[in-house]
């Protein structure tokens, strides 16, 4: 390379094109075709879908209906056909080896999905006044590696078996624009679940009493969970982000779904949120008489980096970026599964 700017204007363009079609979680088939294609034009062996991932360690698969969906979106934005047959049933990883005769094999991990959520429509957004904003509204590129789900499979298909240095990267965590820090601390321990309360309907004035309301249930489980006591050791955390539940003003709902998740700073802390987020889940179900079921979505792990790695990082940054020795990353990043 020519210095690290001589193909700016093709990266930027290339980055804005990502940042235009955002995709969620294992539904990343216009993204990892891009790179795929991309990375295959520049010389490397590409693999992709099962040959590395392995779907038994996959938390927290979409539906058959999404992955469909997902594909025929990439179709319709022009992907073409052979890479999304290679990525069956929501497997859209992509591994890209180069060889340069003998020496230490190096990985550089890159995260593709995106969030769901509503990128702002403020007219001094850089997005919006320079047209690459989401053009998937609900959906926009923020940091996904904390849903806990991609990396770990990855890391059991054996892909990083021969690997000497890993390197890998985390945008945001309050780091002021600039700067980069040559390692990430404080990593922490993480599991995401998906509970489904389940109770019978009734008419809410006629026949209440028939009725076993699953939202009053996961209403009440919401304020239990949000008042866990935290541990005095560690920090510990925990999340409901989401909620929706019954199907009309006059009706006892008799579904409600929940997304929660909970942190600790050791798996011991993970394991006290978790005990306690299992006990006021049952104790909520039980008052309203309903039945519930949780399902792990995805989990992080903590790790701790290299000196020797992050020296490697503060010297090719130097010039570059402003560097910090290091900075806490204050969340997760399933990273953590492929650097243990």
């Amino acid at each position: 390379m020519d210095g690290h700017g001589a193909n700016l204007p093709g990266v930027i363009a290339l980055r804005r094109d990502l940042h235009a079609f955002p995709e969620t979680g294992f539904l990343e088939y216009r993204t990892a075709a891009l790179a795929a294609e991309t990375l295959s034009g520049l010389g490397y062996a590409v693999r992709v879908g099962p040959e590395v991932m392995r779907a038994d360690a996959m938390a927290g698969r979409p539906s058959e209906a999404a992955i469909l969906a997902a594909q025929q979106a990439a179709r319709a934005a022009g992907t073409p056909e052979h890479w999304i047959a290679r990525m069956p049933g929501g497997q859209p990883g992509v591994v890209a080896e180069l060889t340069r005769g003998e020496g230490p094999v190096l990985a550089f991990r890159f995260d593709m999905d995106a969030l769901p959520v509503l990128e702002t429509v403020a007219a001094a957004h850089r997005p919006v006044a320079e047209g690459f904003a989401s053009g998937r509204p609900g959906t926009m590129h923020a940091c996904g590696q904390e849903g806990g789900r991609g990396a770990k499979p990855m890391a059991e298909a054996g892909i990083l078996d021969d690997v000497d240095w890993f390197f890998c990267g985390h945008l945001g965590c309050l780091l002021p624009s600039g700067k980069v820090a040559a390692r990430a601390t404080g990593f922490l321990f993480s599991r995401k679940l998906d509970v489904v309360f389940t109770g019978r309907a009734a008419h809410a004035a006629m026949g209440p009493q028939e009725g076993r309301n699953a939202l009053l249930a996961a209403a009440a489980a919401a304020l239990g969970l949000h008042a866990i006591a935290r541990h005095a050791t560690e920090a510990t955390h925990v999340n409901v982000g989401r909620l929706v539940a019954g199907t009309g003003r006059n009706i006892i709902a008799d579904r409600a779904e929940m997304q929660i998740e909970v942190r600790g700073e050791t798996e011991a802390g993970l394991a006290y949120m978790a005990g306690r987020a299992e006990a006021v889940i049952a104790g909520a179900a039980a008052m309203q008489g309903v039945t519930f079921t949780t399902q792990v979505m995805g989990e992080t792990i903590s790790a701790d980096t290299s000196p020797e790695a992050a020296a490697i990082v503060a010297r090719a940054g130097a010039g570059l970026a402003e560097m910090v020795p290091d900075w806490p990353i204050g969340g997760g990043d399933d990273a953590t599964f492929m650097m243990r």
